[in-house]
């Protein structure tokens, strides 16, 4: 049928066309509920797709009608609930490709767990080889990331000595979960010449016992002490990663991420596979400050927009984790006397990237966790764009995590239009050890989302994976709950923070969107926008909130295709 009939027909019974539909490649999809995440319609039956975006949507009788018109091809939802594409708006895409090829030691409950989970992974390897016994060669480094020493019983950084009784000859770097800290065998620590008197580097820590010889835990920068001998990864390897990353964000319904500190080398893997339509996926990539030579090349060439993949951000660290008390505190840490953690970037670092930024046309997103840290972040910013409060909003400068904030400060993000990226789930993650960290009167600042909100705040949702988990149902529930998947503890985490339904909604679609400069095309069911939809089997407006704990996605749908179908569909 020719454009200009179908616009007719749909001008008769109502529903909104774009000017320039086409009759290809058109997409029907019926059968359930859909939700707009606009207040004036919160909910339609039927959608028409055209070439990647959305055509029509309303009534399942009038959206019907062009259907049948365009002889389109129809998909049955059979009672799930479509919503706009989810969005993590923080995590590492390369990172989680990789941790799919190495040691998960997430969920590890002591120091002979991981030991064990490292033999299992080498004797799974070594299966997969077809060999009996794969030689442990000296260049043969052994990877792996998840531990955390708040879940066993010692609560104490472990040292290298049990892990290089295990390992004598094959270099071993397992890091934490946060990313934060890692522990190295010695093996891997003479590799990198580390000795007694190796100084601690700008921003990170060698942690010593009481003889001054290295414990094998390294803070922050000084991990890359260690991994820097280590051999780089294979081209081959990183597309394998990218493509399990893909393939793993659709199976959670995410069809765009916020990549928080791709390199060079990275954009290019992802660029590639994008324009061969193996992607599946939007990314915004935000470029890693601490790489200088290639922080240099993105300033000068300025943003690219126009595209699935763009580059429009910049990332820079200040400070550490709350987990291994790396993140800069105002005072100490209640458990750690002496010790405020680490500040990697300082203030006027910060405000001088973020005045390139406003110059060149860049977001900055800067990570703060600490109180010190998200004070001076939110500082800096202000202050790089002087008295022009409608610039400083423009820019969409972001503070990734904000974790811990000085109650004082909460109302500044929205103030000043700064936006809070933060991760729901790292609350009911840390929530057992965050007050002995910081005590009970520091914790009513700390994932204090609510407030944000209240104060005009716009709170971009994500996981951190590899650090934190691909699951944006489970962010939904932390987020709305402020309890753990156990329902732990009984009203939830300082309660007076969880979020409306709507609010976590928008955490995963519009407020990403938003984030990312594309909410004009993602994040909300509207004539002209993407055709990006997750399916879920139930309804996270109204079911029980225990009911969405077994929530399951039916369908990933990426430019009106689908790209992921649950088992059966």
């Amino acid at each position: 049928m020719l454009p200009s009939l179908i616009c007719a027909v749909a001008a008769v019974i109502g529903v909104q066309t774009p000017s320039n539909i086409s009759n290809d490649q058109a997409l029907y999809i019926h059968g359930g509920t859909m939700i707009t995440n606009r207040p004036e319609q919160p909910e339609v039956e039927a959608i028409l797709v055209y070439q990647g975006r959305i055509a029509a949507l309303g009534s399942a009788q009038d959206v019907g009608a062009l259907a049948l018109a365009e002889n389109a091809t129809r998909m049955d939802l059979k009672g799930g609930v479509l919503y706009p594409g989810f969005a993590d708006g923080h995590a590492h895409l390369i990172g989680i490709g990789l941790a799919l090829n190495r040691v998960d030691l997430v969920g590890t409950r002591s120091m002979r767990e991981v030991l064990d989970r490292c033999d299992e992974f080498l004797n799974l390897r070594d299966r997969d080889a077809g060999a009996k016994s794969l030689p442990k060669l000296a260049n043969d480094w052994l990877h792996g990331r998840g531990w955390d020493q708040n879940d066993w019983q010692i609560k104490e950084f472990p040292t290298h000595h049990t892990l290089s009784a295990a390992f004598p000859v094959q270099p071993v770097l397992l890091q934490r979960i946060d990313g934060h800290a890692a522990l190295a065998n010695l093996a891997a620590m003479r590799a990198a010449g580390i000795s007694a008197q190796t100084p601690d580097p700008i921003g990170g820590k060698i942690v010593h016992d009481a003889d001054g010889n290295p414990t094998g835990v390294f803070i922050d920068e000084a991990i890359d002490l260690v991994s820097e001998y280590a051999p780089m990864t294979s081209d081959a390897e990183l597309e394998r990663s990218l493509r399990m990353a893909a393939q793993a964000l659709h199976e959670q319904g995410i069809t765009s991420i916020h990549d928080a500190g791709a390199s060079r080398r990275q954009i290019a893997l992802f660029q590639k596979l994008a324009a061969a339509g193996q992607l599946g996926l939007r990314v915004h990539v935000m470029v890693s400050a601490s790489k200088k030579e290639e922080l240099e090349y993105w300033l000068k060439r300025g943003p690219l927009i126009d595209s699935d993949v763009q580059v429009r951000a910049i990332k820079v660290y200040a400070d550490g984790a709350l987990g291994s008390r790396g993140a800069a505190m105002l005072e100490d840490y209640s458990d750690d006397a002496g010790n405020q953690g680490l500040l990697i970037t300082s203030a006027d670092e910060i405000q001088e990237l973020a005045r390139r930024g406003l110059q060149r046309g860049f977001q900055v997103c800067t990570h703060a966790i600490g109180d010190r840290a998200n004070r001076l972040t939110l500082h800096a910013y202000r202050q790089a764009a002087g008295d022009d409060a409608a610039q400083l909003a423009a820019a969409r400068f972001r503070v990734e995590h904000a974790q811990v904030v000085a109650v004082e400060d909460l109302a500044l993000f929205g103030k000043w239009g700064i936006l809070p990226a933060m991760q729901p789930q790292h609350q009911t993650s840390d929530m057992p050890w965050v007050e002995a960290r910081v005590g009970r009167q520091r914790a009513r600042g700390a994932y204090a989302w609510k407030s944000m909100i209240d104060g005009g705040g716009i709170v971009i949702g994500g996981s951190d994976a590899p650090v934190g988990r691909l699951d944006p149902v489970g962010s939904f529930l932390a987020a709305v709950t402020r309890a753990d998947a156990d329902g732990n503890p009984a009203g939830g985490w300082f309660p007076d923070q969880a979020m409306s339904r709507q609010h976590a909604l928008n955490t995963l679609t519009s407020w990403p969107a938003y984030g990312a400069f594309w909410e004009e095309s993602l994040g909300a069911l509207r004539v002209g926008m993407h055709a990006d939809f997750t399916v879920l089997d139930k309804n996270l407006m109204s079911a029980e909130l225990a009911d969405l704990r077994t929530t399951e996605v039916l369908y990933t749908i990426f430019k009106g295709k689908v790209v992921f179908a649950k088992a059966g569909k």
